[in-house]
């Protein structure tokens, strides 16, 4: 993953390692619908390239490991809402 800057944003762009042009269409493929997904607590998708096999997407502040296991950035889960 890479720190970088697009369109004025601070993004992510994560490059695909070792997978196949089926796997990566899929991917690449599910990658266009979250970017048409708007909501603060989704990351944001700006792009891919098939190309060079990699997303860009919204730069986060951490990991997925620090929001589960460090209590400085863990999640509040007490208002939650169940989506039908």
């Amino acid at each position: 993953i890479y720190d970088c800057t697009f369109e004025e944003n601070n993004v992510a762009v994560k490059e695909i390692k070792n997978i196949n042009d089926r796997d990566l269409y899929g991917l690449l493929k599910n990658a266009l619908i979250m970017k048409e997904l708007v909501n603060e607590n989704i990351i944001k998708i700006f792009g891919y390239s098939f190309e060079s096999k990699s997303i860009i997407m919204e730069l986060c502040d951490g990991s997925l490991y620090d929001f589960l296991y460090d209590n400085d950035k863990r999640i509040d889960f007490s208002n939650k809402q169940i989506i039908d």
